[in-house]
C-alpha cells in the first residue's frame, strides 16, 4: 500500500517541483506545500521558492536543500567588529538556513563531509544565508553573505516560531 502522501508527492513532481514538495488539487486550484512546511496557493510562488532553496551542488559533498527541520528556519546572527582602539560595532543580521551537510555525508574520497571543531567527530553543518543589502546598512563592509555553522550554533540563534509563525513567515529577500 502506498503512503498517504504519495499522490501529493507524485502530483508535485508532475508539475515540475523538486523532490519533497507536495501538491493537491482543490476544485480548479492547486495548493503546494514545501518540504519545510510552507504553503503556497499558486505555482509561480511555489516554483520561485523552490528555486531560492536550490543549493549549489558543486561542493563536495553537496549541500542538501531539504530533509532537516532547520531548513528554511530564520535566524538572527550577531557578530562584533573592532572599528578603532576602543570602539567596536555589533552587527545583527537576519538570515535563514538554506542547506546542510549530514554527519553521515562523505566527500568523493570517503572522508566525512564536516568534522566538528568542538568534538573532533563528524557532525552536521548548516549553511545560513543573509539577505541584507549592503546599501541599506551603516557598516556594509562588515555584512556577511553567508555563514556555515554547527547545529548547536544554529539552534542558539533561531528566531522562535511564536515570533514568526510558519504560516506568516516573511522570507529574507536575496538580491
Amino acid at each position: 500500500m502506498a503512503p498517504p502522501d504519495s499522490s501529493a508527492l507524485e502530483l508535485a513532481g508532475k508539475l515540475g517541483l523538486p523532490a519533497g514538495w507536495k501538491a493537491t488539487k482543490n476544485n480548479k486550484r492547486y495548493i503546494f506545500v514545501s518540504p519545510e512546511g510552507l504553503t503556497f496557493r499558486n505555482k509561480k510562488a511555489a516554483v520561485a521558492h523552490a528555486k531560492s532553496m536550490i543549493v549549489e551542488e558543486t561542493e563536495d559533498p553537496p549541500w542538501r536543500a531539504a530533509g532537516h527541520e532547520l531548513i528554511g528556519r530564520e535566524v538572527l546572527y550577531c557578530h562584533s567588529h573592532k572599528l578603532s582602539g576602543a570602539r567596536s560595532v555589533t552587527i545583527e543580521q537576519m538570515g535563514f538556513v538554506r542547506g546542510w551537510i549530514s554527519d553521515t555525508d562523505t566527500d568523493r574520497q570517503g572522508h566525512p563531509g564536516y568534522i566538528s571543531e568542538r568534538t573532533k567527530q563528524p557532525a552536521a553543518l548548516f549553511h545560513v544565508i543573509f539577505g541584507e543589502l549592503p546599501g541599506q546598512h551603516l557598516y556594509p563592509k562588515y555584512l556577511l553573505a553567508y555563514q556555515d555553522m554547527e547545529e548547536s550554533e544554529v539552534r542558539e540563534i533561531l528566531i522562535p516560531d511564536d515570533i514568526f509563525p510558519k504560516h506568516k513567515q516573511k522570507r529574507v529577500k536575496l538580491n
